[in-house]
């Protein structure tokens, strides 16, 4: 059952991705191909939440660009309706400063996921 479901989301999503205003992002000479990519990784299955950070890192070194850059492009996604979004806890280092000395651990924080809306 969940193969069918996947086959029939991958059915009915579109292959190229929105833009989120006239034009933007797909003209820009960076982040319209990045934006490509990062939509390409998701339709892969298109039922599944995705690591923002992880696709950001894949994406963002092929087009000379920040992966916050590419973060933020799906965070605006998201608020546009083309994506969603769910906060995960995920384990990370987490560098504190106290009296001018930074400290460093393990620790829980929220990331966002995204996958193609449904």
């Amino acid at each position: 059952m969940k193969s069918h479901l996947r086959y029939s989301l991958a059915m009915t999503t579109q292959t190229e991705p929105p833009d989120l205003s006239p034009g933007y992002p797909s003209k820009g000479a960076r982040l319209g191909p990045a934006w490509r990519d990062v939509w390409t990784i998701l339709l892969r299955e298109p039922a599944e939440y995705r690591d923002g950070w992880a696709i950001a890192d894949q994406v963002a070194g092929a087009y000379d660009m920040s992966p916050l850059s590419i973060v933020q492009l799906m965070s605006r996604a998201a608020k546009a309706g083309i994506l969603e979004r769910e906060h995960r806890p995920v384990t990370a280092s987490i560098t504190r400063v106290h009296g001018g000395v930074p400290t460093t651990r393990e620790g829980t924080r929220l990331r966002s996921h995204y996958r193609i809306k449904q």
